[in-house]
């Protein structure tokens, strides 16, 4: 019980937001030390809210990070060029690509080739490959042979030893609206962008 409560106590929270989420970050508890905010969609989808989001959290010293969610119908160069664009380059945390479709739709003959370019073009521009978000048993399936050297958000409530954020955390002392997922992290280094200094 002890071990329970202390490993609970030693968690870092965080929430993924986009605009399907209405969240003003002012509101979120003091427990949330973390947002993920989605930027951009495939070549040319710009998420209205993530500006917002990014002031917001500038104003309330929560550290902030983004995601790209991918798309089959574009290239890796294509967009990655547009989830730059979008996001920018002052991203407190590592950026995230966003891979979660059904099997029948994801060839990863074709699209495991586009991710590595996207996935080169992050590593050269933000000096950090990306963590990869998306279910296990696709994760499993199609991604960890060819991208194992990149960090691993789990998008659901499987608790895999390897992945590096935990997904829709149940946890009832983090209070927080019913539509937010809820991430935890054990060690809030794993997910910083470490930026050199000269």
């Amino acid at each position: 019980m002890f071990n329970c409560i202390l490993t609970i106590c030693m968690l870092i929270f965080g929430v993924d937001l986009s605009h399907h989420n209405k969240v003003n970050i002012a509101d979120l508890p003091d427990s949330i030390e973390f947002v993920y905010a989605k930027a951009s969609e495939g070549k040319n989808f710009t998420d209205k809210r993530y500006k917002t989001y990014k002031q917001q959290c500038r104003e309330q010293n929560k550290l902030f990070g983004a995601y790209h969610f991918w798309s089959l119908k574009s290239s890796g160069q294509e967009q990655f060029e547009h989830f730059k664009k979008v996001a920018g380059k002052d991203l407190d945390l590592i950026p995230v690509l966003d891979l979660e479709w059904a099997d029948e739709e994801y060839n990863p003959f074709v699209q495991n080739k586009e991710v590595k370019v996207f996935i080169k073009l992050c590593e050269e521009y933000y000096g950090v490959k990306p963590i990869i978000y998306s279910p296990s048993k696709f994760y499993l399936l199609y991604l960890v042979l060819d991208f194992w050297d990149c960090k691993y958000w789990c998008s659901t409530l499987a608790n895999t030893w390897f992945n590096i954020i935990n997904h829709k955390a149940v946890i009832t002392q983090v209070k927080i609206n019913k539509d937010i997922d809820v991430n935890y992290v054990k060690d809030l280094n794993s997910i910083k962008r470490h930026i050199p200094s000269h």
